[in-house]
């Protein structure tokens, strides 16, 4: 890059501070997130124009992106029409997030001051939930305040599944950052970092998380596979299930014990009722779907034509219309059909599979494309036990995406060779 006074370099380097920001935002606002985006869109299309062509582009990632407009026209032939098109335009805008990131085409070694900004916010938004249970008091607080204060918008406990979202995120970076420090200083601050990550986690009661960060952790011990991993895996594995066993009557810990016994949780039984609910719609608009803005009708009229007694039971478990189906396959499938679910998870996972295969080509950042790898197999994980695939989180899954697929591309793991001396 040239001179930073020049203008290309000007507006680069402006982008490039607001994806620390928006990095930064997911753990420490509940709101920064979409000022963050929208800025970080606007330099974009600014750097669209200066720089008149995308540095990093992919033939199967246009077509990937080609998803955002599909959507949007399949909610408009849909019983939404117009409002359910205006709909998926402002809730699923997190695709282009891989275009702002194909127009900006960060360098790995910025991902890796990104990693560290994660980390760091990741622990202050940490800190600041251990805060707050001390304190319940102010914890109580807090909600009587208004929402434009800034003490408000912090991430804490308060959003159970947000929070728990963002933090497997980090939780598994940060494995992949201890496996990928040589100095051993460095690797005991990054597992201090973990315990403080992991033990907000726990606390957080998110259960989709924390199955997230072990399906996330077995596919690092897949690829770090080693006697000395078997033992540390295994042990806290059974210092996980030791704890959650003997702290079963508390609140957090009585939500993991639900795995075991599910009846236990009247979330459970919600949400597998919730899927049901789904399913059964998605039969009847298997092709366009209701629509973004049709979901909360759609299971008011399904709720009309139960029994008396089915009713009762709903009215229990339910108020009389569903928003989400606890479930973002589900969700996704109901809300745009199966055309846009086979056409949007079908380059999802394909990504994703791709870069799995290709990792163990990779040899100089190896641990830390395992890394990405496994939150992306988390994530995964994780939204089959929440609603909202276009939250704040889903973002940050296609910011790691997008990394996955620039470290695993041909030209990028030939170079890596190159670099370490490997003859293909």
């Amino acid at each position: 890059m040239d001179s930073f006074w020049k203008k290309e370099s000007l507006i680069k380097r402006l982008s490039l501070l607001f994806i620390l920001l928006f990095v930064a935002s997911f753990y420490l606002s509940t709101a920064g997130i979409y000022l963050n985006w929208g800025m970080m869109s606007l330099l974009t299309v600014i750097s669209l124009l200066v720089f008149r062509k995308v540095p990093y582009s992919r033939k199967d990632m246009w077509l990937f992106l080609m998803a955002y407009p599909i959507g949007a026209l399949l909610n408009l032939m849909s019983p939404s029409g117009v409002d359910g098109m205006l709909g998926f335009l402002e809730y699923d805008c997190q695709v282009l997030t891989l275009f702002i990131l194909m127009v900006l085409n960060p360098s790995k070694k910025f991902f890796k001051v990104v990693v560290y900004v994660m980390l760091i916010s990741a622990v202050i938004g940490s800190l600041f939930a251990f805060f707050l249970k001390l304190f319940p008091d102010y914890y109580v607080k807090i909600y009587d305040e208004s929402l434009i204060l800034l003490k408000y918008k912090v991430r804490s406990f308060r959003a159970v599944i947000n929070w728990g979202e963002v933090l497997q995120f980090a939780v598994l970076i940060n494995i992949s950052v201890i496996l990928w420090s040589k100095q051993i200083k460095r690797r005991l601050v990054f597992i201090v970092v973990l315990a403080i990550l992991l033990t907000a986690l726990g606390l957080s009661g998110s259960r989709s998380s924390v199955l997230a960060v072990i399906a996330g952790s077995f596919v690092i011990f897949f690829y770090f596979m080693s006697k000395r991993m078997i033992v540390v895996m295994s042990a806290l594995l059974l210092i996980a299930i030791s704890v959650v066993y003997v702290c079963k009557d508390q609140y957090w810990a009585s939500r993991f014990y639900s795995f075991v016994d599910v009846k236990s949780d009247s979330s459970n039984v919600i949400r597998l009722r919730a899927w049901e609910v789904g399913l059964d719609i998605a039969k009847d608009k298997y092709l366009t779907g209701v629509g973004v803005s049709e979901i909360e009708n759609t299971t008011d009229k399904y709720r009309e034509n139960l029994t008396e007694d089915e009713k009762k039971e709903w009215d229990k478990l339910f108020t009389k219309s569903l928003s989400t189906f606890e479930n973002s396959y589900i969700n996704i499938l109901v809300r745009s059909g199966i055309f846009y679910f086979l056409y949007f998870f079908g380059f999802m996972f394909y990504f994703i599979i791709r870069s799995g295969l290709r990792l163990r080509k990779l040899k100089g950042e190896r641990s830390f494309a395992v890394g990405i790898f496994a939150i992306l197999v988390g994530f995964c994980v994780s939204m089959v036990f929440f609603g909202l695939a276009e939250g704040s989180s889903s973002y940050l899954f296609f910011f790691m995406l997008f990394y996955m697929i620039k470290f695993t591309d041909k030209e990028e793991l030939n170079r890596d060779c190159e670099q370490n001396g490997i003859i293909n």
